[in-house]
């Protein structure tokens, strides 16, 4: 085949796909309350190790065939294309969400105070800060009034157990990039009512070990995107946290619904 050699043919896609998924892909280390992960901008870790072999002299480029470069070119478009439709069609679908909740909170805000979407968005955005600040001083007590009982049962439980490990979540520069309303139930009542919202947001995000000092997990000199979907359970006086869910953690977005209770 002209100094065709499947083996190089191979190599060539292998290369394309490892480049393709260094572009698109992201680390991610552990941290930040509840344990999550954040995606690090850029970096690419995953690259270690590809690498041509030459031993002995026994690799020969030969000539450059035009149907396997029209097969790579073909393979590389197909994943380049699947690569970028990926999060525009996840950008469609949660805009999509964020669209129906909000017409349903206001609609519910006309008969329901609590459902008032300023004063939703407050709520929100008071626990998001206060939830990372207990967690990055390992004190629960700092957000208990923004988090419901089993939330600050089970954070508290975590931290104690870093304090026990000797092990501090630094978190610097936390900045709330956006919060969208994606899926509600309402009931008769306030206790069963529930907000689902989407977090995105950003810091530099990293885990120290408290005697030496010395970073153990994360980055401390680069901010770290990480987006989750934040469960928000309705008590008398506000709207507090019940659950922090990854997005690896819901396989899809149907599982956030609006949901009312026609018969309040």
């Amino acid at each position: 085949m002209n100094g065709f050699r499947f083996g190089n043919f191979m190599k060539r896609i292998l290369i394309m796909l490892v480049l393709v998924f260094m572009i698109s892909g992201q680390a991610t280390v552990f941290a930040r309350a509840g344990g999550g992960h954040s995606s690090g901008g850029g970096h690419s870790s995953s690259s270690g190790g590809w690498h041509e072999s030459r031993s002995g002299g026994s690799y020969h480029s030969g000539t450059s065939h035009p149907v396997a470069d029209a097969i790579v070119i073909g393979i590389i478009l197909v994943i380049a294309i699947i690569a970028v439709s990926g999060p525009i069609m996840y950008k469609a679908k949660i805009n999509k969400k964020k669209s129906e909740s909000i017409k349903a909170i206001k609609s519910l805000s006309r008969k329901d105070y609590n459902w008032n979407y300023n004063g939703i968005k407050k709520d929100v955005e008071e626990a998001f800060y206060k939830v990372q600040l207990a967690w990055a001083e390992r004190d629960q007590d700092l957000a208990k009034e923004y988090m419901s009982e089993k939330l600050y049962s089970e954070h508290k439980r975590q931290t104690d157990r870093m304090i026990l490990r000797k092990k501090k979540n630094i978190l610097k520069n936390m900045t709330l990039l956006g919060e969208k309303p994606i899926g509600l139930k309402d009931y008769n009542g306030i206790n069963r009512d529930v907000l689902w919202v989407d977090i995105e947001a950003s810091a530099i995000d990293y885990t120290i070990n408290e005697q030496t000092k010395k970073v153990i997990q994360g980055q401390d000199d680069e901010a770290c995107y990480f987006e989750e979907y934040w469960k928000f359970i309705r008590t008398e006086t506000r709207w507090v946290l019940d659950e922090i869910k990854q997005k690896n953690e819901v396989g899809n977005l149907d599982f956030f619904e609006v949901e009312i209770d026609n018969k309040k």
